[in-house]
């Protein structure tokens, strides 16, 4: 397999605790926002200089990095009011989660305690030496 190309986005305590808290309450629906617009922009193959009212939805099917035969979709949804885009449904204790299967622990995402709180969470990520996607 021949890496095209290569996105992330560095995983904050609060984003951790959200991804990985128990699925009660919210059952689970939380976004990731994503911020870095014109990268993101330009990893899809889009002008990374679109104006926010020409926004669209993205969808992109990436591989698992070490298991290149699995695969699934990605949908970064247009949240032109915010500024932002987001992925959707991305805490995996809920069996209704999004989650690109390379953010799971079969292929490499930690599979530790689950954070009980956003400073828990700093904990967490102190302890693994920072996450991304």
């Amino acid at each position: 397999m021949k890496v095209e190309r290569i996105w992330w986005r560095e995983i904050g305590a609060e984003d951790y605790y959200t991804m990985e808290k128990s699925s009660r309450g919210l059952r689970g629906r939380t976004t990731l926002e994503i911020r870095q617009i014109p990268d993101l922009m330009e990893f899809v193959g889009l002008d990374r200089n679109v104006s926010p009212e020409a926004w669209q939805d993205v969808r992109i099917v990436p591989r698992v990095v070490g298991d290149p035969d699995v695969s699934a979709p990605l949908v970064f949804k247009a949240h032109r009011r915010h500024g932002v885009y987001e992925l959707h449904a991305q805490n995996r204790n809920d069996e209704r989660h999004e989650r690109h299967p390379a953010w799971l622990p079969l292929h490499g995402w930690p599979d530790l305690r689950i954070p009980t709180s956003v400073e828990d969470a700093k904990a967490v990520l102190a302890e693994l030496g920072g996450l991304h996607v």
